[in-house]
């Protein structure tokens, strides 16, 4: 489809765009055919199967089939989350179940502070709270696990989470009890469990799914930790660690950044002449270092570029997609489309319809290295 001004993809078969001179959105399917019959004034993704959209100034709630479940009738809506929906009715959130019924009316305030809209994660939903300025922890029943506010703190991605004291952060259980800390600083990433935590200038590692401390602090910089494993900075260069905090000692890179997968970017060559490569998780090199340039990973394919002026895709096996139609611009696929520009205009895909357009490299790579110690 060309002509496209923004997207949202909303599901792996839904997708809303906004043509170039319109003002509403449209919801689409894969192959471009409109399924909503109103186009809507903004749409966001408020969790699988589920979209939040509004209409007349007002915000509801509706399945990826276009069915509405929640009609526009409120000022903001959260994403779906352990069966409850945050909405915001009268400057006040609450939480309803997916028919709009409240399971916990609306009583506390919207803060500045919460930029997003709250859901609940491991039973608890955090909450700011205005009086204090600080955050506290709701529970499904309404009510508050402690009077207690921290004036910097974090949702449960995970069966533990961060909370910021006087002395510094503190990694805390379900029930609030502190069983890591305190750090200097942390680099909190819901998409690991593995943390970057900060002492005396020297980064380790904690793992926020069991609670316990996966490296001393002994690195320069921590980057990348994904999937259990992170990029970490020695005096030898750039390695990756496990999520049982053993090093692949088998090489040294001059940078690595995660692809979102079980592979990483890695850069070889000086900082002016650098060239891009696959690393996989295992310490094995999946493509050597004959790319200007690879973003992350999505959907299975990498934008990618040899000479840093037309960009591409690629999978993880280093095949081209869409290399031919020469893109001076291209984000990486979200849920299956993709936008590209040339020098024109802005044109979207659908991944369906440009699989089967591939052009192989000449030869597979796979190099060995040494597995993790």
């Amino acid at each position: 489809m060309t002509g496209v001004d923004s997207f949202y993809v909303l599901s792996a078969n839904r997708i809303a765009i906004r043509r170039v001179g319109e003002p509403l959105f449209g919801v689409y399917n894969r192959r471009f055919e409109a399924v909503s019959q109103i186009p809507v004034e903004a749409v966001k993704d408020a969790g699988a199967p589920w979209f939040a959209f509004r209409f007349g100034g007002k915000w509801g709630l509706a399945d990826t089939s276009g069915k509405v479940v929640i009609k526009p009738r409120y000022e903001g809506v959260g994403r779906v989350s352990e069966g409850l929906v945050a909405l915001l009715e009268g400057g006040k959130w609450g939480f309803a179940d997916l028919r709009g019924r409240w399971k916990i009316k609306p009583r506390f305030e919207h803060s500045a502070a919460q930029d997003t809209a709250p859901c609940f994660s491991h039973g608890w939903a955090l909450m700011a709270d205005p009086q204090t300025g600080g955050w506290r922890y709701l529970g499904k029943d309404g009510q508050f696990r402690s009077s207690r506010a921290y004036p910097e703190a974090f949702p449960y991605f995970y069966p533990h989470t961060w909370v910021r004291e006087e002395e510094g952060f503190f990694l805390i259980d379900l029930q609030g009890k502190a069983v890591l800390g305190p750090y200097f600083d942390i680099v909190p990433n819901p998409g690991s469990p593995l943390v970057p935590v900060l002492q005396h200038d020297l980064f380790g590692l904690v793992d926020l799914q069991r609670g316990l401390e996966r490296s001393a602090c002994q690195f320069y910089e921590v980057s990348a930790q994904t999937r259990g494993h992170a990029a970490v900075l020695t005096t030898q260069g750039w390695t990756l660690i496990d999520s049982l905090g053993r090093l692949c000692r088998s090489d040294y890179f001059e940078y690595l950044e995660s692809t979102g997968t079980n592979s990483y970017v890695f850069y070889s060559g000086e900082p002016g002449d650098r060239w891009a490569g696959l690393l996989g998780s295992d310490c094995v090199i999946e493509v050597p270092a004959v790319w200007r340039y690879i973003s992350a990973f999505s959907d299975g394919f990498a934008v990618a570029s040899t000479d840093g002026e037309s960009y591409f895709l690629i999978d993880p096996e280093g095949q081209q997609y869409l290399k031919e139609e020469g893109f001076r611009q291209m984000a990486p696929p979200i849920n299956g489309f993709v936008l590209a520009r040339n020098t024109e205009e802005q044109v979207i895909y659908s991944v369906d319809d440009f699989k089967q357009a591939v052009e192989r490299l000449p030869v597979q790579f796979n190099v060995k290295l040494l597995p993790l110690k």
